[in-house]
């Protein structure tokens, strides 16, 4: 079975607004807000296809159906594919993960230099401003932003660069590097 367009309008639909009631979905609402003009037997179908898929869950018999991780994963991974440029601008996050996913995604990132972002974000994959006041960091952030837009090239380039950085940030090259350390290391100690 594949994720065709139709099921992606539905799998979309049904997030978009399980998100926003919390309540599970069911066929008559994905008709109402999906936009396609199909009986509410073929989006059962479809749902249940979704739901074999693993992309959603009935959380009981009577219910409609809501997201299931795999659901959500796809949905992430899709906004990310369908941006331009990452914006994070949280000063709390300890790790960066979502920096780390937006990389991957080969989108470039726009955030503060803190929490772990700088060492991630370099120059070639992105952007980053230094923590200041609240009014000066949306000045910045804004500048970048007009600037970015202005040269598209740009933003392309860093873009290109994700994949590359993608590889130097793998734990496979973070174990290469440290075996070489070790070498090293050992063979200051042998001389």
């Amino acid at each position: 079975m594949e994720l065709d367009d139709r099921k992606i309008i539905i799998l979309k639909t049904i997030i978009k607004n399980y998100l926003e009631t919390g309540e599970p979905v069911g066929s008559r609402t994905i008709s109402k807000y999906s936009g396609l003009n199909l009986s509410s037997a073929t989006i059962r179908n479809e749902m249940s296809d979704l739901e074999e898929m693993g992309y959603i869950i009935q959380p009981h018999t009577s219910a409609g159906r809501i997201p299931s991780d795999k659901g959500y994963r796809f949905y992430v991974d899709s906004i990310m594919q369908e941006s331009d440029l990452f914006l994070f601008t949280s000063v709390a996050e300890g790790t960066p993960h979502v920096v780390l996913e937006a990389v991957g995604n080969n989108l470039p990132v726009l955030c503060f230099d803190t929490c772990g972002q700088g060492d991630c974000v370099n120059d070639k994959v992105g952007i980053k401003i230094e923590l200041s006041n609240p009014k000066q960091s949306i000045c910045e952030f804004a500048g970048i932003l007009n600037e970015l837009e202005a040269n598209r090239n740009k933003l392309q380039e860093m873009a290109d660069n994700c994949k590359a950085r993608q590889q130097e940030l793998s734990w496979e090259s973070k174990a290469k590097q440290m075996v070489e350390l070790y070498q090293k290391t050992l063979n200051s100690f042998q001389q």
